[in-house]
């Protein structure tokens, strides 16, 4: 695990994780940690939801969200080392972001929506003892 300087708009967030991905996505967690009660609204329709969280990152977040080792710099994209390969920061679409983090969080839901109408299954992953 690595330390890793997430930014865009109002993320300013040191974080450690397995990778930049990951580091992007724990980002993004914490930005909408509010939000999330959308996603156990049965009023709201996943078009509904997708379009709050949508719009919540258009009004305080940049269009791409940038992750370095390094601390927080002003740069933008990759810079190049000697040998040639692509070193830090790792710029990611924050529309791509917010995709893959929507189906995800939808997905916990629902799981976690299935595991509550069913505690005698919750129960038969307990270790015996």
């Amino acid at each position: 695990m690595a330390k890793y300087y997430v930014r865009s708009g109002e993320i300013r967030e040191v974080l450690v994780a397995a990778d930049s991905e990951s580091a992007a996505f724990e980002a993004l967690d914490r930005f909408f940690e509010g939000e999330l009660w959308i996603f156990s609204c049965p009023e709201l329709s996943d078009v509904e939801r997708r379009a709050h969280l949508a719009v919540e990152a258009l009004h305080r977040l940049d269009c791409q969200v940038v992750v370095s080792q390094r601390g927080f710099r002003r740069g933008e994209g990759a810079e190049i080392d000697r040998s040639g390969t692509e070193r830090d920061p790792v710029v990611y679409s924050l529309a791509d972001l917010l995709d893959t983090y929507f189906r995800l969080q939808k997905a916990l839901h629902r799981l976690h929506g299935q595991w509550a109408s069913e505690p005698s299954r919750l129960a038969e992953l307990q270790p015996q003892t």
